[in-house]
């Protein structure tokens, strides 16, 4: 039961969210930052990575 009530509060208020004017921005934002988080977090992930070989790649020219 209340995980059927909860599933339809749950639909009625974005069926809300999408209709309204006020406030879309806000939605919006909300709704755009998670693959900028996941962009940003790609972004520092691959620039430790870069880092990372940098200094194998300079530790390896040291030990020849």
């Amino acid at each position: 039961m209340f995980g059927k009530s909860l599933l339809s509060s749950f639909k009625r208020t974005a069926a809300d969210l999408v209709r309204t004017d006020r406030g879309n921005v806000a939605a919006m934002f909300a709704i755009a930052l998670v693959p900028m988080i996941g962009i940003i977090g790609t972004a520092i992930d691959y620039s430790r990575a870069v880092a990372a070989r940098s200094a194998m790649q300079a530790a390896s020219t040291r030990l020849r």
